[in-house]
């Protein structure tokens, strides 16, 4: 099961091999792997390498044609004996952007275990203690809050009204009544580093003005509201005064913007099952184009492929459960309100 996921553009001056070594970094200085040098940890073009040491594995596969080049990493544990865990990173580098994609799933053993808890890749906070975050629309993918000046009227105004193209979502924070936050934004940047943009009011004045543009649409006060790219999803506000203190308000949003990108489908073919199946399909097209290799290489790539397609299958299959899970959820919350209404 899909427990964490985050996709978001790169910088121009990030690559690959940039990312290849910041894995390297990860994996060898964690105290939690085995390997503790870099002998077994290197990419190959259009190849696949793996390793076991001490009950872990790590598979590591690079492809690169003449358009694009893609590496990606997936290692795996057992915690216990009780469940599995699999981190996966991929990055694909096209001429005009590159993209990151970062995915942890956990698969339980024994029935009713509590359900786990998934603290950020600290890959993420290497990739953002480089300045690694590319442009995502007019925002760059950071661990800070952006915040807004007073001639950003128009900006803001467009956010909320759907009329930027972002990939990631943003997380709106309004000016309170003493010209502040109410959450603390930087914290929250931190938090959300990947996963949402932080857009922040600079006063109350701004509020105000805003509220003119957008028919009143805007949060106030203190409030955030969530805005999904393309203008899709469900709208959430949230109010100070629903809340004990700031940090519970914003460990709610975290939740619901954290739990988003379990559904959300990539658009961009950016995960180690894709990277998987274009290496094998390059085996595949280049034993029979030149006729070269033996027949056990040629069923190795087939079968190779397949496996790719069956494992993209079953986590398609997977997400769908959840979202159907989640929407269960809802409907009975629902129900629950609309008794206690009558």
């Amino acid at each position: 099961m899909l427990v964490f996921a985050s996709e978001f553009p790169l910088s121009d001056d990030f690559s690959t091999a940039r990312i290849m070594e910041i894995c390297r970094e990860w994996i060898i200085n964690s105290p939690h792997y085995p390997w503790s040098h870099s002998t077994n940890i290197n990419w190959e073009p259009n190849e696949i390498r793996s390793s076991a040491v001490d009950g872990q594995t790590l598979d590591l596969g690079m492809h690169q044609n003449a358009e694009t080049e893609s590496i990606g990493l997936r290692h795996k544990w057992v915690e216990n004996d009780s469940r599995e865990w699999a981190t996966e990173i991929a990055c694909l580098a096209k001429p005009d952007y590159c993209w990151l994609s970062v995915k942890i799933y956990c698969e339980d053993f024994v029935p009713g275990l509590t359900p786990p808890s998934v603290k950020k890749p600290y890959i993420l906070k290497q990739i953002f203690s480089s300045k690694g975050g590319g442009l995502d629309g007019s925002l760059r993918v950071q661990d800070k809050a952006h915040f807004l000046k007073s001639s950003d009227l128009e900006l803001a105004a467009n956010l909320i009204n759907g009329k930027l193209n972002f990939d990631l979502p943003i997380l709106y924070v309004s000016s309170n009544f003493d010209s502040h936050p109410f959450i603390d934004v930087d914290t929250a940047a931190k938090w959300l580093s990947g996963i949402a943009h932080i857009v922040v009011e600079p006063n109350r004045q701004f509020s105000i003005s805003l509220s003119k543009i957008v028919n009143g649409n805007n949060p106030y006060g203190g409030a955030v509201s969530i805005y999904w790219p393309g203008r899709n999803g469900k709208s959430y506000r949230f109010l100070p005064f629903n809340y004990s203190d700031s940090r519970t308000m914003t460990l709610e949003a975290q939740e619901i913007l954290r739990g988003a990108w379990l559904y959300t489908k990539s658009e961009n073919d950016c995960s180690w099952n894709d990277i998987q199946q274009r290496i094998y399909q390059e085996k595949i097209t280049s034993l029979r184009s030149t006729s070269s290799g033996s027949l056990d290489e040629f069923m190795a790539a087939v079968d190779g492929e397949n496996e790719a397609l069956r494992s993209k299958v079953k986590q398609l299959e997977s997400r769908l459960q959840a979202a159907q899970f989640a929407l269960q959820n809802i409907q009975a919350t629902s129900n629950d309100m609309a008794i206690i209404t009558i």
